[in-house]
């Protein structure tokens, strides 16, 4: 059974060991693992709970290209943010593809040592805003 096979018998699939793989491999066995330096408190409010989100990112609207179906740009200063978490190996390594392409190192994937019960409740209350937000960048 892969890795995607488990996703369809629980409720949450975990993409982090798939990403750390991917990464293990990608830097020839180095204990290195990282995606980049994305600190928690930077991160963009639009990021949506789960392991991988952004902090401080450029504006150049890679991720949207190259990951348009996990990554948008927006919020405060045009930063990218996760708007869907991934769910497939493919869509991990996209992620990670995007976030080693980013020039400020803003992606991170501690996303779930970071989220608590009541922050990820609060984000779901909030998504008001976020709606909000969606409406006025399709009103532009």
């Amino acid at each position: 059974m892969g890795a995607d096979d488990a996703r369809t018998e629980s409720a949450y699939w975990d993409p982090v060991p798939t990403a750390r793989e991917i990464v293990t491999r990608w830097r020839g066995g180095s204990d290195e693992l990282s995606i980049g330096e994305g600190r928690w408190e930077d991160r963009n409010w639009l990021n949506v709970p789960g392991p991988f989100y952004t902090g401080e990112t450029d504006d150049g609207m890679n991720g949207p290209v190259y990951a348009p179906g996990l990554v948008l740009c927006g919020g405060d200063g045009g930063m990218e943010f996760i708007y869907r978490q991934p769910q497939t190996r493919e869509e991990v390594e996209t992620l990670l593809e995007v976030a080693w392409g980013e020039p400020f190192g803003g992606y991170a994937w501690d996303g779930d040592d970071r989220w608590s019960e009541d922050s990820v409740r609060d984000w779901w209350a909030g998504r008001a805003r976020v709606r909000e937000w969606i409406h006025s960048e399709i009103a532009r």
